[in-house]
């Protein structure tokens, strides 16, 4: 959500520069995936569903944010090394190896639409990338989504990650909501 609000990584006319940034890119995006492998496996007292959209949205916004080359990657060995070893103990690398394989087989299957958007979708928001977007309201003058991603509070009405605004399509910007 950070790196989406600050337009992403600076890029200077270095080459040093560049060749770092793609390296620290690359480390975070293999990362952010080897969690996101351990991720269903530690959190078995939540929702499936809402498990699932949080998945879905994390390799989105990692992939958006470190990978946007999309660049492929046929195997795990790159991304076993970024789990600790007592994890792998625990759970077992197997198990690990195929999360990573699933989670790079998903995003690679993942489509998102541009426009048309209805309830259910991915809708990528240009300030905080990509958000689940759980209601659409329209009125004659105007069209809002109600939009949730684990990068807001933790809303225990709606009982998901809301900010409690809807964002309104016509006037691009976030207008506070008068109900859930």
């Amino acid at each position: 959500m950070w790196c989406n609000q600050k337009n992403g990584f600076k890029d200077f006319d270095s080459t040093d520069y560049s060749i770092k940034l793609q390296q620290y890119k690359s480390m975070a995006f293999k990362t952010n995936l080897s969690a996101l492998a351990i991720y269903n496996n530690v959190n078995k007292t939540y929702d499936n569903n809402l498990q699932g959209q949080w998945l879905i949205l994390s390799l989105l916004n990692s992939n958006l944010v470190f990978n946007s080359a999309n660049s492929y990657y046929p195997d795990t060995e790159e991304f076993i090394s970024f789990i600790p070893q007592n994890v792998l103990d625990e759970l077992g690398e197997s198990i690990i190896e195929d999360e990573i394989l699933n989670n790079l087989a998903q995003l690679c299957s993942l489509k998102t639409k541009i426009d048309n958007h209805a309830a259910g979708d991915f809708y990528y928001h240009s300030e905080i990338g990509y958000t689940y977007l759980d209601k659409v309201i329209q009125n004659s003058k105007n069209t809002f989504y109600k939009l949730f991603t684990p990068g807001f509070e933790w809303d225990e009405k709606v009982n998901n990650y809301w900010n409690g605004h809807l964002f309104s399509i016509n006037e691009n910007r976030w207008l506070k909501s008068k109900r859930n």
